[in-house]
């Protein structure tokens, strides 16, 4: 193969097409990598505060069944005191 300057320049242009052909896709798979990495955390971050807000919900929904059983049990303590009483 004979050296030429149009040769040389042909193979330096393929040579910068390659380059920036490698460039622009390792810049596209980091942008599909940063939004994939996005959304997860997103939906990680919303699983979470569901997670949260159910275990929340059954924590005040335990609270009020307890305390609307302690109010019934003393209603019913005071009902029976009254009835000893009359």
């Amino acid at each position: 193969v004979i050296s030429t300057p149009n040769n040389n320049r042909i193979s330096s242009q393929i040579f910068k097409e390659d380059i920036l052909q490698a460039v622009k896709d390792e810049i596209g798979q980091n942008l599909k990598n940063g939004l994939l990495q996005a959304v997860k955390n997103e939906i990680g971050q919303n699983l979470k505060n569901e997670l949260l807000q159910a275990v929340k919900n059954e924590i005040g929904q335990n609270l009020k069944n307890e305390l609307l059983q302690a109010v019934r049990e003393d209603n019913l303590n005071i009902t029976r005191n009254n009835t000893k009483q009359d």
